[in-house]
């Protein structure tokens, strides 16, 4: 489900850069919905996008540790403390690429 989603909004950005002669490289995470200027509402949808990816990506990460926790390592912890860790686990290298390049985002 994840990958379906994840590709879903893929398609729509590389759909809404196709072919318009802004410079492509100037684009990032927070000015991206200005390609969706002649949509009402395209900055909320392309927010929602995001919102729809990170939550489908969340919860197959925790789910994949949980199985294999349970199934493969015989690791039993409470739900709450394997959400948190694989989520930990998920969102460092993110923090450390954010923090490395402010001004790239």
């Amino acid at each position: 489900m994840s990958f379906f989603v994840n590709m879903a909004v893929v398609a729509i950005a590389a759909e809404a850069v196709y072919g318009v002669a802004d410079d492509p490289d100037n684009v990032g995470l927070s000015d991206f919905c200005n390609y969706f200027r002649k949509l009402k509402g395209g900055c909320v949808l392309w927010g929602i996008a995001l919102l729809a990816a990170g939550q489908s990506s969340a919860i197959t990460t925790t789910y994949t540790g949980q199985y294999i926790m349970d199934g493969f390592l015989n690791i039993r912890l409470p739900t709450w403390t394997r959400a948190v860790m694989t989520r930990l686990i998920a969102i460092t290298p993110c923090v450390i690429v954010s923090a490395a390049f402010p001004t790239k985002l």
